[in-house]
């Protein structure tokens, strides 16, 4: 059987990272290592840890402690420590607000077991469906990348969609981060991309889609790894500061990851420009639609800078306006 270690990055998350202890101490198959690395500004984390050491030492599973990257903090750099750190056959990446079914890494491993040339498995977010068939329909048109749209047993990249439901093993373009898993051997290879700072949206697709383009049909989703991302309020950024990186990873990702041809550009400006527009005219509230229109117009000023990784100016540049 192969062996798995666990990475849980967090922040300023410690009662939502307690209900994840408990979901894996419950595991049918245990782990063979969880590794907490913790991008905190209190200890109250690390006191979680050692108040949590006595049960996983009586599963006979060590419970790492390590701090985030000074300087550089963020969901990347944590998952790039961990990995690092680990020492199972499979390093699998778990969000610190997700509860696991009791034979979620057992489904896990199986898919490893069964398909050999597998890369990469996830499990499957039982609480991510549509809102509505009108929303996933505008979802659909709109394009509004990296907001997901779901399709029946299909996980692209670009565009982007989120399998539902799904009804059998599937091979996916992408991992989704809150719960992602590979074989030890592609971080000789791979890494999470650190120019993704703080909250690293698009780090998950960022690394998946590039494992997928070298090793294609590798890596898959089982709805038999099931699993539940609560999404906690705790800890999370400010409307203004996840705008601008809602408007800027995306767009690094598309340059750095995406072919530059006519379909796939029309397709991402309509959603970068329209289709973001159209949810925020449905809610109606002046205050988002300006919001999304300054970031656009910022987004533009700093355009090349963005494609190229480079968010510090542009991130200092947006919060400075007054509200």
């Amino acid at each position: 059987m192969l062996s798995c270690s666990i990475i849980i990055p967090t922040k300023n998350r410690k009662d939502d990272l307690q209900e994840t202890f408990k979901s894996i101490l419950k595991q049918t198959v245990s782990p063979k290592e969880v590794i907490v690395v913790d991008d905190s500004d209190n200890d109250l984390t690390e006191d979680l840890i050692e108040k949590n050491r006595k049960c996983f030492t009586r599963k006979a599973i060590p419970l790492i402690y390590l701090q985030g990257k000074t300087g550089n903090k963020s969901i990347s750099a944590a998952r790039n420590i961990g990995a690092r750190a680990s020492s199972g056959d499979i390093i699998c990446f778990i969000d610190d607000d997700v509860i696991l079914d009791t034979s979620f890494l057992k489904e896990t491993l199986s898919v490893y077991e069964y398909y050999e040339n597998a890369k990469g498995v996830q499990g499957y977010i039982i609480n991510w469906r549509p809102r509505s068939i009108l929303s996933n329909a505008i979802s659909r048109v709109c394009f509004n990348f990296p907001r997901e749209f779901f399709e029946k047993d299909k996980c692209r990249a670009f565009p982007f969609s989120y399998p539902y439901p799904p009804t059998k093993v599937i091979e996916c373009e992408w991992l989704v981060g809150v719960n992602s898993s590979y074989k030890r051997e592609i971080f000789k290879e791979f890494e999470f991309d650190e120019s993704l700072k703080g909250y690293s949206m698009c780090e998950d697709i960022d690394l998946s889609y590039r494992i997928c383009k070298k090793y294609a049909h590798s890596l898959y989703l089982s709805p038999f790894a099931k699993i539940i991302h609560k999404q906690s309020p705790a800890a999370r950024s400010s409307a203004r500061k996840f705008m601008i990186v809602l408007m800027s990873y995306p767009t690094y990702f598309f340059y750095k990851n995406v072919r530059q041809n006519l379909k796939n550009n029309i397709i991402f400006y309509w959603g970068f420009f329209v289709g973001r527009l159209i949810p925020k005219l449905l809610t109606k509230d002046p205050n988002e639609i300006l919001l999304l229109i300054r970031a656009d117009l910022m987004a533009l000023r700093h355009w090349t800078e963005i494609k190229h990784g480079k968010f510090d100016s542009v991130i200092q540049a947006f919060l400075s306006i007054k509200e």
